[in-house]
């Protein structure tokens, strides 16, 4: 690397200084293979510069704390460009085959018989279907023979309007929808009964709602747009199911 005249000259005179106070006689031998009067150039330049004997040692110290620091960022920026490699790779589906990411983009399969937007989805908890709620109150429900095959084996009217919730229990039994016509139904899948019960009528549901079973499908959970929860017990016996609006909650 060629230093520009003024800094070859700091650089002589630091060295200079330095070798003076520790090398006496190497700084004569310095001084005439260097042909520069380092008496009259430190005369000038230790006022400007502040150039003393410890200048040198001060200055290679700062260049080794900097390339030490240099060393541990290009270290740290390459940890990051290994990790942004394996978000990248993930996310794009090429990365290895042990390693967890995201889903590759490509769907495994496409169904576009569905003639109404499709509000909400749920899987069956044993059976390998998944049905589907749609704005014109009909629930699809799409059999799922392997990865990349998927038809609509059935399709019944759940609701007059717009099918906003669906929910399975943990045996597969009871399904539960919830619409914006106000209702909500419960259906029997195994016996086939659609609905099993009658409506129960939620005069507060306006708009959107959500249903979902929790322990183990004995409360049936409903939220509503208000953010009002209902809370319906689900009690299950041989020959009958009865439903009972439990309270009404924030």
């Amino acid at each position: 690397m060629a230093l520009r005249a003024r800094q070859e000259q700091q650089l002589h005179l630091a060295i200079a200084l330095y070798l003076e106070s520790k090398f006496p006689e190497a700084h004569k031998a310095f001084e005439r293979e260097a042909h520069i009067d380092f008496s009259a150039a430190s005369s000038t330049s230790r006022l400007e510069e502040r150039f003393d004997s410890e200048t040198l040692p001060k200055r290679w110290a700062a260049t080794a704390r900097l390339q030490a620091r240099v060393t541990a960022l290009q270290h740290q920026l390459q940890q990051q460009e290994q990790q942004l490699s394996l978000f990248t790779s993930a996310a794009a589906g090429i990365g290895s085959k042990d390693s967890a990411g995201l889903p590759s983009l490509k769907p495994s399969c496409i169904i576009s018989t569905q003639r109404q937007p499709i509000v909400c989805c749920v899987f069956h908890p044993l059976l390998p279907q998944l049905l589907a709620g749609a704005d014109d109150g009909n629930i699809r429900v799409i059999s799922i023979e392997g990865s990349n095959t998927a038809a609509i084996s059935r399709t019944f009217k759940a609701h007059n309007a717009s099918v906003t919730g669906l929910a399975f229990d943990s045996s597969g039994r009871w399904l539960a929808t919830c619409s914006t016509d106000m209702t909500l139904r419960l259906f029997d899948v195994q016996m086939s009964q659609l609905p099993f019960l009658p409506s129960v009528k939620t005069k507060l549901l306006l708009d959107r709602g959500h249903c979902r079973f929790v322990m183990e499908g004995v409360l049936l959970m409903m939220r509503l747009k208000e953010l009002v929860l209902v809370v319906v017990v689900v009690l299950l016996a041989a020959a009958f199911a009865l439903f009972h609006v439990l309270a009404t909650a924030v």
